[in-house]
Parts: structure tokens; C-alpha cells; sequence
């Protein structure tokens, strides 16, 4: 949906990408190479604690959201034995 992040984990792991994704209809997409964000989060402290912040919280969700997902699948699996 609209001001959706994707590719975060990027900025977090070197590893390679876990997935992908594939817009369904006309897209804007801004990219941000993991070089310019660290050269700019070093140069300017602040904005580097808020886009880190960020990323954390985004981060976060994700793990929360997936525990939940597969607790309800857990649950779904002990229903069905």
C-alpha cells in the first residue's frame, strides 16, 4: 500500500535478500543504497538515530506480526491433529 517499506532487512544483515516482491498496479519507488544512508547517518547523528530508530520499529513489527502468524498456524495444526 501507499508509503510501504521493502528491502529493509538490507540495512540491517549483508545476507542476501529473503524475498521479493511484485507491484500490482503503476508504482513509485524510491531506493536508498545502503552506501548513501550510512555516508549520510554519519555525517548527520541525528538523522541517523531517526532512520535507525525507524528501522527498528519497522523491524519489530515484522517479528511480532510473524510470531503471531505462526502461533495462529500452530494453533490451526493442533485443531487439526
Amino acid at each position: 500500500g501507499s508509503g510501504a517499506i521493502l528491502g529493509e532487512m538490507a540495512f540491517a544483515s549483508p545476507k542476501p535478500r529473503s524475498a521479493s516482491a511484485e507491484a500490482k498496479e503503476n508504482t513509485q519507488l524510491l531506493e536508498i543504497s545502503y552506501t548513501a544512508l550510512e555516508k549520510h547517518a554519519q555525517s548527520d547523528p541525528r538523522f541517523g538515530m531517526t532512520i535507525y530508530r525507524a528501522l527498528a520499529r519497522q523491524l519489530s513489527q515484522r517479528i511480532n506480526q510473524t510470531t503471531h502468524d505462526l502461533a495462529t498456524l500452530k494453533e490451526i495444526k493442533l485443531r487439526a491433529d
